[in-house]
């Protein structure tokens, strides 16, 4: 799914005196709208002036908002011009999952956000000037603290209170990490708790932050698959998928079916694996080791059936633009139809076992995840369907050949880690479905568009126009196995006509999963539950915090 390519995009310019209204307007007027990210990016500087205009823009930095109605599918952008001494209203009251964006906003920039407090979510706090790692330069007015060395506070590794205005000893404090729930990367989960209940949580993530959008600055666009492969163990395919996909949608390449045929097979495989380290932490954690086995084993045969595709290379980078970079052995649909068989033959076992487990449902059926609480964090993938949502993009949008394929979204009912636990199964059932019906008809022909570089050549003029002061900017998402994968980028402005994408350079480049919104809603779903439930519960979210902590 490209936004502004293949459904209705509405996009808005305000300012702050008129945000709130603009966004309480879109939300009466769509019932369904959802915030799935927002922004900052520096206004138009590190570049020559335009001809004719000789000072530098009163504007320093623009806010970018980015909504979905689930209904229609239109996508709603809303660019706010922000000056670098002037507060800016918080949206967190309309939608609440706009904490986190908005605290990234001040942390990066150093906007600053009405209502909201200054707290860091991706970098410990320092001691001394504040600096904010996003700014390439100072302002003319006012001075912008400079990123370099600094001290850390010591406070950040130390226990404390989440309710801050509690009586002394009047909550029992409860730490969980910075533990790595491999390979879903470090995290740490503060819980206040009376008697045997949370009172209030609190989730820090940020313990292994990879700078990945202020990397990727003034980078040519060839190195993006790189680095988002190796974003995520869970599901690396994606992180190729996603970039391919984007460059796809942007100069309208058509690839070709037997690609396209191989690459939903390769997916799903990737969602399995995704599926199946949640399951092995679960199983893991409830001492469950005959589940614990059949997640191992399916895993190792997916990285095994991934080496063998990608020839010795775990991050095989299969998936290109226009197609594959080779085509799948001939022996490969044999061992992988094998496997699916062998595979369905346990998560059947798996859950008639789980079934039965009195001492698994005891400890699983708890936690639940009100469906309009999810909503309004913007939850989505198989954590919102566990609560009865029936919502997945592959159903929605119908890339390549899933109108074609016969498979069903299961659906939970209350959103408990057991419901997520079964989801997650009978999702992997599915998956083994869709390989399935893939493997037995994927088409004979090119696994790559012919005449690739011609055709991005004669395109490229129309996309990036030589002109410094028109920035270009495309925005793409897909649905990855825990929701959608999204990806964002300005590019530089073109002094000379370019030919090739090796030239393109990135001026801002953003990337956000599905996870971001899920973490931030885990901690109101701990809320008075056992606190010996809170490991489960984060295990059965399965966020990848390196995506997170990007």
């Amino acid at each position: 799914m490209s936004f502004g390519t293949q459904y209705k995009t509405a996009s808005y310019q305000t300012d702050t005196k008129n945000l709130l209204g603009l966004v309480q307007k879109l939300k009466s007027e769509f019932p369904h709208l959802l915030l799935l990210d927002i922004f900052a990016r520096e206004n138009y500087r590190g570049h020559a002036l335009p001809e004719g205009v000789s000072n530098r823009p009163t504007i320093d930095f623009f806010l970018e908002y980015r909504f979905l109605d689930i209904d229609s599918l239109e996508n709603i952008n809303i660019s706010m011009g922000v000056q670098n001494d002037r507060y800016v209203p918080s949206i967190a009251g309309l939608f609440v999952n706009a904490s986190w964006c908005e605290r990234e906003a001040y942390e990066m920039y150093g906007i600053g956000l009405q209502n909201e407090t200054r707290t860091n979510l991706l970098t410990p706090p320092v001691v001394g000037e504040r600096s904010f790692p996003f700014r390439r330069d100072k302002f003319e007015d006012v001075d912008g603290p400079a990123w370099g060395p600094f001290q850390m506070d010591k406070s950040f590794f130390r226990p404390r209170s989440v309710e801050k205005n509690a009586p002394e000893n009047f909550y029992m404090g409860k730490i969980l990490g910075p533990i790595i729930a491999c390979p879903n990367g470090p995290v740490r989960l503060l819980m206040d708790i009376e008697g045997e209940s949370i009172k209030k949580a609190y989730l820090e993530v940020g313990f292994s932050h990879r700078a990945l959008e202020k990397k990727l600055e003034g980078k040519s666009v060839n190195e993006i698959p790189l680095y988002l492969e190796r974003l995520s163990h869970l599901a690396p395919h994606y992180g190729s998928y996603l970039s391919a996909f984007f460059f796809e949608t942007l100069f309208h390449i058509t690839i070709p079916e037997r690609a396209q045929g191989i690459r939903m097979a390769i997916l799903e495989m990737s969602r399995i694996m995704s599926h199946c380290v949640a399951l092995e932490n679960l199983f893991y954690t409830y001492d469950q080791h005959l589940p614990l086995t059949v997640m191992k084993w399916a895993r190792a045969k997916c990285c095994e059936l991934f080496l063998e595709l990608s020839e010795g290379n775990y991050f095989g980078d299969l998936i290109i633009v226009g197609g594959l970079k080779r085509d799948i052995p001939r022996t490969f649909p044999i061992k992988c139809l094998a496997f699916v068989h062998e595979l369905n033959n346990h998560i059947v076992s798996v859950a008639s076992y789980l079934h039965h487990n009195q001492a698994w449902l005891a400890h699983t059926q708890l936690v639940p995840l009100d469906h309009h609480l999810g909503l309004r964090y913007g939850v989505l993938g198989p954590n919102i369907r566990a609560s009865g949502i029936n919502l997945d993009f592959r159903k929605r949008i119908k890339p390549y050949f899933y109108s074609e394929i016969d498979f069903d979204i299961p659906l939970g009912v209350t959103g408990t880690t057991h419901d997520r636990t079964l989801i997650r199964m009978e999702e992997i059932k599915q998956s083994l479905r869709i390989i399935s019906q893939v493997l037995d008809h994927v088409p004979e022909g090119d696994i790559l568009s012919r005449n690739l570089n011609a055709e991005i050549a004669q395109k490229m003029a129309a996309v990036f126009p030589v002109d410094e002061t028109f920035i270009p900017r495309h925005r793409a998402m897909v649905e990855g196995p825990e929701g959608p994968l999204m990806l964002e980028i300005y590019f530089q402005p073109n002094r000379l006509l370019i030919t090739a994408m090796s030239d393109l350079k990135i001026e801002r480049f953003r990337f956000l999963s599905g996870g971001f919104m899920a973490a931030q809603c885990l901690p109101n779903v701990l809320s008075d539950q056992p606190h010996e439930s809170a490991l489960g519960a984060l295990y059965s979210f399965n966020i990848n915090f390196a995506e997170v902590d990007r």
